[in-house]
């Protein structure tokens, strides 16, 4: 299931995992005002040291769209078999270009929109069943996203 929504919408299912919940509620805290996006300078790590093994992040770059890893959390590194940290997205992982999971990255860096998917892994590990995701960005001082920031729950 990918739930797709602007942001101004209600975007809290019930059956979120908590800690999905958690990070929404920690993003939707840091906007410096009201219908405005955070930035990078809004986000601090040290909020959420619990979140942190399943946090990512992405620098994104524009025109073409592409991302390099800022940040990758320890248990995220485990599941998907390296720390890829400092490299490009598509280069470390080729094989994602063409899973559709690089089309909800590029649909987060092109839109500013929340995106949320519960469903099978559509890359890196067979051996979970399910995946719950949220994507979020972190907008420059043109509301550009800058920076693509994500927490993933494997089952």
């Amino acid at each position: 299931m990918t739930g797709r929504t602007d942001f101004n919408l209600p975007l809290r299912p019930e059956s979120w995992d908590k800690k999905i919940q958690q990070m929404y509620n920690y993003w939707l805290s840091i906007h410096p005002a009201e219908g405005q996006l955070p930035s990078r300078q809004h986000f601090d790590p040290m909020d959420i040291p619990r979140l942190l093994p399943i946090v990512w992040m992405f620098d994104v770059h524009h025109s073409p769209t592409r991302f390099k890893f800022r940040l990758m959390g320890t248990e995220i590194a485990t599941i998907v078999g390296k720390d890829a940290g400092g490299q490009w997205l598509d280069e470390a992982f080729p094989d994602l270009v063409s899973s559709g999971v690089y089309e909800d990255y590029s649909y987060v860096a092109e839109t500013n929109k929340v995106l949320y998917r519960l469903g099978k892994p559509q890359y890196f590990v067979p051996e979970h069943k399910k995946i719950e995701r949220l994507l979020m960005p972190l907008v420059d001082a043109e509301n550009r996203c800058q920076i693509l920031l994500g927490i993933s729950v494997y089952g």
